[in-house]
């Protein structure tokens, strides 16, 4: 193989290896900035869930269901675009 072609073949894989990462750092960039969007929009869910209803309430159906009534506003006034959650008592 000549000096000529092996000068080619190192410049072109030079150039590939630019784009590659001219391209795979947005990319990153981008999937932050999603995963960061989704977690926003579930902590404003989440805060709204617990805001909405009295937790210290011993009746956790009664909680859902003022909960299932109260979403629907929520989802309104907060620009939500989540499913009623689901209350689960955690540690008695």
């Amino acid at each position: 193989m000549s000096l000529a072609r092996k000068i080619s073949l190192l410049f072109g894989t030079a150039v590939l290896l630019v784009i590659i990462v001219t391209l795979w750092s947005p990319w990153l960039q981008m999937s932050a900035l999603n995963h960061q969007a989704v977690l926003l929009q579930a902590k404003l869910a989440a805060s709204a869930a617990y805001q909405a209803v009295d937790l210290r309430a011993p009746d956790w159906d009664l909680a859902q269901a003022e909960l299932q009534r109260v979403w629907p506003i929520l989802e309104d006034e907060l620009g939500l675009q989540a499913e009623v959650p689901h209350l689960v008592p955690v540690g008695e």
